[in-house]
């Protein structure tokens, strides 16, 4: 995993493309920042992107908690 600080801050930071470059070993700016770049499709687009690179986002609602997660890698994201 390669190191990375978040350089964005704020509404339109890039907090996501940062979590994401850490975990796909890549530089913070080669990852789009998806939020700043596609407001209400940021998901869909960072799903898509992730795709090219053989992910996928997989929205695991808190209600479904004693659902099972494939065995893969995961990221998770709390609000």
């Amino acid at each position: 995993m390669l190191k990375q600080k978040q350089t964005i801050l704020g509404a339109n930071g890039n907090c996501w493309s940062t979590c994401l470059a850490c975990l796909l070993n890549m530089k913070t700016e080669d990852v789009p920042n998806f939020v700043a770049l596609y407001k209400g499709e940021w998901y869909t687009k960072a799903q898509e992107w992730l795709a090219g690179k053989g992910y996928t986002l997989v929205h695991h609602d808190k209600r479904w908690a004693r659902t099972r997660i494939p065995r893969q890698s995961c990221i998770a994201v709390g609000y």
